[in-house]
C-alpha cells in the first residue's frame, strides 16, 4: 500500500520523470532548499513533541540516543552522578532515621557497590502512620490547583535531574539506557497527568442533573492515609505513579520501596518531599524475606507487610500480600 501510494501519486518522483512536460529543473530541485524557501515551515495541525497533550499538559522531555551530542552529555551525566555513593533510609516527616547500614551492589557485577540502605523497623513504620494521619487533614485542606502546581514542580525536578535518576536505575535496577530514560518519562508523565486530574476532577464540586429547583452536587476529597508499595521492576514510574495519584487527590502517603531498588525510590522521594513534605512519607525494607514468599512479594515478612494490615483509608500495589484477607474484612 505505500509503495502505491508512492508511485501512484501524480505527484511522485516516478510519475514527474516520464512527464515530459515537467521542467528538468523543477524534477531536480534541492528538496532541502525547497523547504527552506517556504514561508511557513511547521505544519499548523502537527503539534511539536512538547505540545502532545496541550492544553491539558507537558509531554515529558526526551532524548535521541541516536545523536552523538546527546550521548555525550548523557554519558557526562551519569558519570557524574555515579561518582557519589546513593543513599537510602527511612524518610519520617522529612527526617532521615539512623540505623544499621546495609550495602547495596549493583546486580549486574556484584563486586560494585552503589550505595547503603537503612532498613525500616517496626518503630519507623508505627512513626510513619502517626505523621501521616496527623498531615491528611492539612493536605486535604490545601487546594487542588495548590496540589497540583507541586505535583508539576516535581516533574520539573525529576527532569532536571534525569540523569542522576537514570543511572540508579541502571546500576541498581539492571536496565539499559533506553529502558531507564523511558522509565524517567513515564514518571514525569505521571506526575503531569494526575496534576491535570486534580484540577480537572477536585478544584471545584462537580454538577449532576436533578428535577427541577434543585441543585445537586459531587465534590471529591481526600480519604486519609495510603500506602503506596513499589514493585522493583519499575522501581521510578510505578512508584510515582502511585504517589501522585495518592497526593493528587488529597491524600497523605506512606510509600513502601521495593526491596530490590531502595535506592531509586529514595532518590525520588527526596525530589517530591521538597515540594510536599507535609503530606509524605518513605519507608525502606531490605531484609531476608522468608523461603516461603514469592519472588514477586517482597514485603513479606518485612516491617512493610505491617501496612495493609493497619486500618486506614487506601492502599496501592502491583501485586498482592499476605494481608489482604484482613484488610479485605475491615
Amino acid at each position: 500500500m505505500r509503495r502505491l501510494l508512492e508511485n501512484g501519486a501524480n505527484t511522485s518522483f516516478v510519475n514527474r520523470i516520464v512527464d515530459e512536460r515537467a521542467p528538468i529543473d523543477e524534477i531536480v530541485a534541492d528538496p532541502i532548499a525547497r523547504l527552506a524557501a517556504l514561508p511557513r515551515k511547521p505544519h499548523p495541525k502537527i503539534p511539536l513533541p512538547r505540545d502532545l497533550f496541550q492544553p491539558e499538559r507537558c509531554n515529558s522531555q526526551g532524548l535521541d540516543l541516536a545523536d552523538p551530542r546527546d550521548l555525550a552529555d548523557l554519558r557526562k551525566g551519569l558519570a557524574e552522578a555515579l561518582r557519589q555513593p546513593a543513599r537510602a533510609a527511612p524518610i519520617v516527616g522529612g527526617t532521615e532515621l539512623a540505623g544499621t547500614k546495609i550495602s547495596v551492589f549493583d546486580p549486574s557485577d556484584r563486586r560494585r557497590q552503589i550505595g547503603t540502605v537503612v532498613a525500616a523497623g517496626p518503630g519507623a513504620v508505627e512513626q510513619a502512620l502517626a505523621r501521616a494521619v496527623h498531615a491528611a487533614p492539612s493536605w486535604n485542606n490545601t487546594p487542588a490547583e495548590q496540589r497540583a502546581a507541586i505535583l508539576e514542580r516535581a516533574a520539573d525536578l525529576y527532569e532536571q535531574h534525569r540523569a542522576a535518576l537514570m543511572a540508579l536505575i541502571i546500576r541498581e535496577g539492571g536496565r539499559t539506557v533506553p529502558a531507564a530514560l523511558s522509565e524517567v518519562r513515564e514518571a514525569v508523565d505521571f506526575l503531569r497527568y494526575y496534576a491535570a486530574r486534580a484540577r480537572a476532577e477536585f478544584a471545584m464540586p462537580q454538577r449532576l442533573p436533578g428535577p427541577t429547583g434543585e441543585q445537586d452536587e459531587i465534590g471529591l476529597h481526600g480519604r486519609g492515609v495510603f500506602a503506596c508499595i513499589s514493585p522493583w521492576n519499575f522501581p521510578l514510574s510505578i512508584f510515582t505513579g502511585q504517589i501522585a495519584a495518592a497526593l493528587a487527590a488529597g491524600n497523605a502517603v506512606i510509600a513502601k520501596a521495593a526491596e530490590q531498588t531502595p535506592l531509586v525510590a529514595a532518590a525520588a522521594v527526596r525530589y517530591l518531599l521538597r515540594l510536599a513534605y507535609r503530606a509524605m512519607s518513605c519507608i525502606c525494607c531490605r531484609v531476608r524475606v522468608r523461603r516461603s514468599a514469592p519472588r514477586w512479594s517482597p514485603i513479606r515478612g518485612s516491617p512493610g507487610s505491617r501496612l495493609p494490615a493497619r486500618p486506614r483509608r487506601g492502599a496501592r500495589s502491583t501485586r498482592a500480600w499476605q494481608p489482604a484477607p484482613v484488610r479485605s474484612r475491615r
